[in-house]
């Protein structure tokens, strides 16, 4: 009963909320490359590889077919698979006869918590779905842990799965190498390394990687080279502010509170698992350094986990290495503390909600006013600047760019060249300077977006600072200038500008 309520307050919550703006963007351009959009060319020309572009299809396929809301099919999409990934964790857990009826449930109510509430506005993000996929793989180390069987087919499926959602990002790949690490220590040999589940995960990674280099070369050629040279320059977090976070202070005692009582847990396996996930998934998010609420997920929904796994089942008898004061200390302490930190994970994703823009509020009548049945631009860092309003408002969208991501780093770059006095600017930032005037032209003259919003603020998103006006900088360009002279100003709400495109006289 308390799962049931669990699933449909999530699902009530996240049906009456919009869906957040990458999981739009995603929806978005995959419709737009079944309108003969070219990936990483005139559509989709963004940083992450094509994996999480392939996984949003089936929902706009859908969409499409059926002419339902397509954010609407998304979200009930990604509930399907969470309830696989349940379905799999108990097939599993139900396989291992030393796992009590405790244990059992303990594990898969901390999982729906992990994957149904824990996501709150991030639900349906990359990370969300990397770990709705690669949970049952997790389940199953845990299982192997312990010397446990698995039919070839379904652990081989398992991989597959797994690599589904671990090759989203290449920071992923520390979860398979740390569980690879926990087994061999945990008495496999070598040779164990070759199991079905790992041959599934490298195949189906062999697969994707050469699927990338024959479908998708530009992301290769053109988006690597630009993302190294000016994505994290421009994006990347100070250290403070992307480790002032709950998990920050939980991961060590989580840690403390697995070590201690490691020895008396009856689901000792999974809890090594997911507390390996947990500095696992911590140490991609440090390494990305984005402070981005979805990055994080991962660590969160594992920590949820071992915190699962830890209170599940009671105490296991048997002796315990701490000294009897130890064992008092640990015993009066330990349970109450993970049920806090749990209690606390779930409370932080029931509190978030689901995703809120007052962006899209205020804006979304306006475009249905000005633009319905036309395209908007938007000058802007941010990417919920454009998504989930165009979505929303149903409208097209007049760029290859979800937003203008190769000018903060090429900014602030530009700055540190002029305060070292350089000579030469790099080749490099020359060619995305181009790349990112002759793509705007190319744009708005394809699609003739007859509203523009243009971000105005002094301190703009991730350009550290640094003042830097859109129209100054593009109306450098003859091309471009002579495109704006055809807009007027319709609105000006403080932080963007709106503008509208003249009527063409007659």
């Amino acid at each position: 009963a308390v799962a049931a309520a669990v699933v449909m307050a999530s699902v009530y919550i996240q049906f009456t909320s919009l869906i957040n703006h990458d999981s739009a963007w995603f929806l978005y351009s995959v419709d737009a490359f079944f309108e003969g959009g070219r990936l990483y060319q005139d559509i989709f020309f963004e940083v992450n590889p094509p994996l999480a572009f392939y996984l949003t299809i089936p929902p706009v396929y859908v969409s499409r077919v059926t002419g339902l809301f397509a954010p609407h099919v998304f979200i009930a999409y990604v509930f399907g698979l969470i309830a696989i990934s349940l379905w799999l964790v108990r097939y599993l857990l139900a396989r291992h006869a030393g796992h009590s009826s405790s244990v059992r449930r303990g594990v898969l109510s901390s999982a729906l918590l992990a994957l149904a509430v824990c996501p709150a506005v991030d639900f349906g993000q990359r990370e969300h779905l990397m770990m709705i996929l690669a949970l049952p793989y997790m389940v199953l180390a845990a299982h192997r842990a312990v010397k446990g069987a698995c039919r070839p087919l379904v652990a081989g499926s398992l991989g597959v799965l797994a690599a589904l959602g671990l090759a989203l990002k290449p920071y992923f790949l520390l979860l398979p190498v740390a569980l690879e690490l926990y087994l061999l220590f945990a008495g496999r040999r070598l040779t164990g390394v070759l199991r079905p589940e790992t041959l599934g995960l490298a195949g189906a990674g062999l697969l994707y990687g050469l699927a990338l280099v024959w479908f998708t070369p530009d992301y290769l050629t053109r988006i690597v080279p630009f993302a190294l040279q000016v994505f994290h320059q421009g994006f990347m977090s100070s250290p403070a502010s992307a480790l002032w976070r709950l998990e920050t202070l939980f991961l060590p005692v989580l840690l403390i509170l697995h070590v201690a009582t490691r020895r008396n847990q009856p689901g000792r396996a999974l809890a090594d698992v997911f507390t390996l996930a947990a500095v696992s998934f911590f140490l991609a998010y440090v390494m990305q350094m984005k402070a981005w609420s979805y990055q994080l997920f991962p660590t969160t929904a594992s920590v949820v986990l071992a915190l699962g796994a830890i209170l599940s089942g009671g105490r296991k008898h048997g002796a315990s290495p701490l000294p009897a004061s130890g064992r008092e200390y640990v015993s009066r302490l330990a349970a109450p503390v993970a049920a806090v930190m749990l209690l606390t994970l779930a409370g932080v994703g029931i509190l978030r909600g689901g995703y809120q823009s007052e962006f899209v509020e205020r804006l979304a009548p306006v475009v249905r006013k000005h633009a319905a049945g036309s395209a908007i631009y938007v000058f802007s860092s941010n990417l919920s600047a454009g998504f989930p309003l165009v979505n929303v408002t149903g409208v097209r969208w007049a760029s290859r760019f979800p937003m203008q991501w190769l000018l903060p780093g090429l900014v602030r770059r530009r700055a540190d060249l002029a305060q070292q006095d350089a000579a030469v600017e790099p080749e490099g930032l020359r060619e995305i300077h181009r790349y990112a005037l002759d793509a705007v032209v190319a744009d708005l003259i394809r699609w003739s977006p007859e509203l523009i919003f243009v971000d105005v603020r002094e301190d703009k998103s991730y350009f550290g600072g640094l003042r830097f006006d859109y129209l100054a900088y593009f109306s450098k360009d003859p091309r471009f200038a002579q495109i704006w002279s055809r807009y007027e100003l319709l609105k000006d709400f403080g932080t963007y500008h709106l503008y509208k495109r003249r009527p063409t006289p007659h």
